[in-house]
């Protein structure tokens, strides 16, 4: 299965095939012209990575973004990736204590692990963590459906 990485989806024909489609809102299924949440179905699976920084300096947020829009598209595993500053919508209870943002998926636990490793990733840490006054790190996805003996 191919895992394709979208911002949006417009239909404006009827599609003939199912497309499951895993993005930052998870997964979906198009058939015909209707979308559907698949993750009940276990249709396809990918790992989230969220990492919410808080920097020393508030000042060096738009260099941090700079970076990570430079870094992260060449790190190994990466099929979608985001990154900007706490969005004020007027609600209290959205926590805004952070500077940037960071939203990384992934396909599998294989893409993870790469990530991790790859060197450019590194770099963004190496270069980054001195900065930061805090840093929170969240993981969350849909496992692969268990094999079939």
């Amino acid at each position: 299965m191919n895992i394709v990485s979208i911002a949006s989806i417009s239909l404006t024909a009827t599609l003939a095939t199912v497309v499951t489609v895993a993005g930052p809102m998870g997964c979906v299924a198009v058939v015909g012209n209707t979308v559907e949440r698949t993750s009940h179905l276990r249709a396809c699976s990918s790992i989230v990575h969220v990492v919410l920084i808080e920097l020393a300096s508030p000042a060096d947020a738009e260099a941090l973004q700079d970076d990570c829009w430079k870094q992260l598209p060449r790190c190994r595993g990466v099929i979608n990736f985001d990154c900007g500053p706490h969005v004020d919508m007027g609600r209290a209870s959205v926590d805004a204590s952070y500077s940037i943002g960071v939203m990384v998926t992934f396909a599998d636990r294989a893409g993870y692990d790469s990530y991790l490793e790859d060197e450019h990733h590194k770099k963004l840490v190496e270069d980054w963590k001195p900065k930061w006054k805090s840093c929170r790190i969240f993981d969350f996805g849909n496992p692969p459906a268990p094999s079939k003996p």
